[in-house]
């Protein structure tokens, strides 16, 4: 979208007037209309590369930790990865939100790096001692971290994943921004000329980077293509084999875990490796050589004429212009929790007559599977990866730990006493804080509930017994209610013995 387009179609006067403070002068003393005039005579301003780079290393290093963490996110996570780098204002917060998640599931998983990084325990040990400094971080100190982090070559999710295992991303004990904090940030990048701010045909009110704007704040950024578009590319057969990646990166001073898998080795290159460099090489006799890539261009129907370097900036632009469309398969896993009761009673007849199993076998895997399912689509929770034979059905991230589930399909009731030693290793083996763990059954006998009482008195460890019934009609309360946009908080689980969902009243009045 064009800049005087936006501009144009700045709805609020209060956007206005933020956005007209980066470039303008006593602001308060202008009519609308003259600050949509100065803005745009302004223009080359707003756009000029040195003047979004210098602002955005401000804001990096600004004082307010919201600003610091949050505005690399929504410029660099979310805006530039979109085609055409506007989003409406609540979806845009809800990927800021989801981004953060990603980076505390990710280090609840273990995925903290794939590769041995040199004084990567050093790295760790200043961020450490930064922040046993009254638990913050000063401007001076977040500098510091900036250029030792350059230095060691450490990227922004790796940076990110440490401060998550220390439980202080995205802030103190790994807890996710609210909207009202994004709000705040966005003003502020809205009054250091780094975002837009209108509203579209539908009555939205939309974020943007204009098209004037885009490619001086990639460069800012150091993006040369969008993420979707580089695990496209990184894809095709001509770059897709570990030993070229492998090779890549090694040339790129990247020390590699031994035994990474393709699908590793090109995370790893979408973090650390730009597309110029992973198609060109670092030296005239790095690369793919000429003649592969004008088949690689004659395959995507582009001109094929010009030297080794035009034809690289061919294929990633095209690339570059991918547009990401959402599968319009079926989740499977939507009719096994529509059944989600049938699943748990085991009631073999009803579900192979409606050709929801072929084999009994199939019932506890789609129980399992159909679970996942609840959590991820009504509950707005992502169900964690865990490692290891022995674990739990499930997991989920709530706050620095983890909620368990295990599911208990049955013909009868489920005795928790007959599974108490088995989720006693689930919580043993954990390395993390256990809140609890959520058994899923068709009902439970009487005396289950004073059992996970007694229990947790003896162990510690908390066991929250609810039906299938009742934890489906939990995530259909929640995705009917006001707040369906939001994870549901699923610190209301964390109850000892049978579920009471009066307890739930509280968010649905």
């Amino acid at each position: 979208m064009k800049f005087s387009e936006v501009v144009d179609n700045i709805a609020r006067v209060n956007d206005l007037k933020r956005i007209a403070k980066a470039h303008l002068y006593d602001v308060s003393r202008l009519e609308v209309e003259q600050l949509r005039a100065g803005i745009v005579e302004k223009m080359e301003q707003y756009c000029s590369s040195n003047a979004l780079k210098a602002a955005l290393g401000t804001a990096v290093l600004e004082e307010d930790r919201d600003v610091r963490t949050i505005a690399p996110i929504l410029l660099g996570e979310v805006l530039l990865q979109e085609k055409d780098c506007a989003m409406p204002a609540n979806i845009l917060e809800d990927a800021v939100i989801d981004w953060e998640q990603s980076i505390i599931d990710a280090n609840i998983e273990g995925k903290s790096s794939l590769r041995k990084i040199h004084n990567f325990e050093f790295f760790k040990f200043v961020l450490e001692a930064a922040w046993e400094n009254d638990g913050e971080i000063s401007r001076d100190e977040k500098n510091l971290i900036e250029k030792i982090r350059g230095k060691l070559q450490i990227s922004e999710k790796e940076y990110r994943l440490v401060e998550a295992e220390l439980k202080q991303f995205p802030k103190a004990g790994n807890e996710v921004h609210q909207r009202d904090d994004i709000n705040k940030v966005r003003n502020y990048l809205q009054e250091n000329g780094l975002l837009l701010t209108f509203r579209n045909s539908a009555g939205e009110d939309c974020d943007v980077i204009p098209e004037e704007m885009i490619q001086g704040l990639r460069l800012a950024f150091g993006v040369q293509i969008r993420d979707f578009g580089y695990r496209k590319l990184l894809g095709h057969r001509a770059v897709r084999s570990r030993s070229y990646l492998e090779d890549v990166l090694q040339k790129c001073g990247l020390s590699l875990l031994p035994g990474l898998r393709v699908p590793e080795l090109q995370e790893l290159c979408v973090e650390h490796v730009k597309p110029r460099v992973l198609l060109g090489g670092l030296t005239p006799r790095d690369g793919l050589e000429k003649n592969v890539l004008e088949g690689w261009c004659r395959e995507l129907g582009l001109n094929v004429s010009g030297l080794k370097e035009d034809l690289i900036s061919r294929v990633i632009e095209h690339y570059d212009g991918l547009i990401e469309r959402p599968s319009n398969e079926v989740d499977p896993r939507k009719q096994w929790f529509d059944y989600f009761e049938k699943f748990a009673e085991r009631d073999y007849d009803f579900l192979r007559s409606q050709e929801l199993i072929s084999k009994d076998l199939d019932v506890e895997r789609r129980f399992e599977e159909a679970t996942s399912y609840l959590f991820e689509s009504f509950l707005g929770h992502k169900p964690l990866e865990q490692a290891g034979s022995e674990k739990a059905d499930g997991a989920l991230a709530i706050g620095a730990g983890v909620l368990f589930w295990d599911n208990k399909s049955k013909e009868s009731v489920c005795d928790l006493k007959k599974h108490l030693s088995q989720f006693d290793r689930y919580f043993a083996k954990s390395e993390k804080d256990v809140a609890g763990l959520l058994v899923v059954a068709p009902d439970f006998s009487p005396e289950s509930h004073d059992d996970a009482i007694a229990h947790e008195i003896q162990t510690g460890n908390k066991l929250i017994l609810i039906s299938a019934a009742e934890l489906k009609e939990v995530a259909l309360r929640w995705a009917s209610s006001v707040n369906k946009d939001d994870p549901f908080p699923l610190r209301y689980f964390k109850m000892t013995g049978r579920f009471r969902s009066q307890v739930l009243d509280p968010l649905f009045k």
